[in-house]
């Protein structure tokens, strides 16, 4: 199935095109790249835990 993800480290996924809209993201507001990989790994390309700027979150 076709995806979207978000290059900038955030891990960011979307079913639809778009911007990616983590605003701690160095990609913020950057296009999303499609993906079509099966098994949710993206191709390696992400690299990113799913938690991502949870701590910054935290701290706010």
């Amino acid at each position: 199935m076709k995806h979207y993800i978000c290059h900038g480290g955030c891990g960011g996924v979307s079913e639809t095109p778009g911007t990616c809209q983590t605003v701690a993201c160095p990609q913020h507001q950057e296009p999303l790249e499609a993906c079509d990989c099966l098994d949710g790994r993206h191709y390696g390309v992400l690299g990113a835990s799913e938690d991502w700027g949870a701590e910054e979150e935290r701290d706010e």
